[in-house]
Formats: structure tokens, C-alpha cells, sequence
């Protein structure tokens, strides 16, 4: 079974990719597109995004995994995930899982968190792929929920004009606010073999 995943930072905080390297022991055979490595998809970038569904529709399962492990930091791989008619189930390692549940459509991905480890995910994911029913259901969502994409202006512009409509928090020091070190796990996600 193969999934895939785009990725630019390679080096990353969160222990993604010893996460991979634990799936690949439970024969999941995972694509990696981007800077990180040699295989190519064949689009003109990031922003073909026509190109990127038809390569991603080849796929059951999307790596959604963040760069580090902060709280609400839930990448735009993932949400790219849930807003493209290529129907992967997107895989998460990042943010807590009730972040995860707060923010998202409910049965619409798989987390890390929820598997004992590695080898429990990938024997689950061989499960979805063997069982029609039980991978739509993971899909069962869309007849709810629509993903909101701000389209008709640029996203900071968006950020912007929402914030102003919003009533203001105070935050104190944005320095505080934004500390990487009280927001961020400062080590990697923890993966038992097996």
C-alpha cells in the first residue's frame, strides 16, 4: 500500500521523519515529493494545484505531518487534504488530538496519537485500504461540511479584515504569545516500535 506527502523543510523538530521511516519497516511504501527528495511530480510547482490533486488522487492516505508539534499548528498540508476532491484520508502528527478534534470535521483524518504505534497505524491503514465502507466513511463528512477557502482576497487580507471585525484579545508581550518554547513540544513525537 502507498501513501504520499510533500515536503520542503526536511529537517524537522517534530520527528516526522523517524515517523516514516517506522511505516516503511510495516511495509508502507510512502512517496515523498518536494526539496527532501528525488522523486518528482511531474507539476509546475505549488501552485498547479490541478496537477497536485490528479498526483494525489493516485493515493488512500496523505502524511499531514507538521514541521514541529505546537499547540493550534495545523499545517495547510492537511487542510489542502480535507478541501481536494483527490479523497485521501489525511494522516496527522502535530498538534493535540483535541486540537484536532475542535477544528476539524469529525472522522475526517487518522492522528498518530491514536495508535499505539507505528506498526498499529500502517496495520490500520491496510484495513481502510481492504474495507470500501469503512474508508468512505472517512469521506461520510463532505455530505455535512464545506471547507471555506477565503478565494476572493488574499489570505493575510483575510486574516486581517477578520481580526478588525473580532473583538481584540490582549495577548500582553507578543514575544510571550508567540514563544515557540511555551507553545511548541520542545522534543520529537514519541514512537514505540512494533
Amino acid at each position: 500500500m502507498t501513501c504520499c506527502r510533500y515536503v520542503s523543510h526536511c529537517d524537522a523538530l517534530s520527528g516526522r521523519q523517524q515517523y516514516v521511516q517506522e511505516l516503511i519497516k510495516h511495509n508502507i511504501t510512502i512517496d515523498i515529493f518536494g526539496k527532501c527528495s528525488g522523486l518528482r511530480d511531474g507539476c509546475k510547482g505549488a501552485n498547479d494545484r490541478s496537477c497536485i490533486q490528479r498526483v494525489r488522487s493516485q493515493y488512500r492516505f496523505y502524511l499531514a505531518f507538521e514541521n514541529s508539534i505546537c499547540s493550534e499548528y495545523i499545517t495547510e498540508k492537511y487542510w489542502n487534504t480535507l478541501n481536494s476532491d483527490a479523497y485521501n484520508i489525511p494522516i496527522a502528527l502535530g498538534a493535540s488530538l483535541q486540537e484536532y478534534e475542535k477544528y476539524s470535521p469529525p472522522n475526517s483524518y487518522l492522528h498518530t496519537r491514536n495508535f499505539s504505534s507505528p506498526g498499529e497505524l500502517a496495520n490500520y491503514m491496510r484495513e481502510l485500504s481492504e474495507d470500501r465502507v469503512k474508508f468512505n466513511s472517512y469521506h461520510a463528512w463532505r455530505e455535512q461540511y464545506q471547507m471555506f477557502t477565503p478565494e476572493a482576497e488574499h489570505h493575510s487580507c483575510w486574516y486581517c479584515r477578520v481580526a478588525n471585525e473580532r473583538p481584540a484579545k490582549n495577548h500582553g508581550r507578543h514575544s510571550e504569545y508567540w514563544s515557540r518554547k511555551k507553545f511548541c513540544e520542545q522534543q520529537k513525537e514519541p514512537i514505540q516500535s512494533g
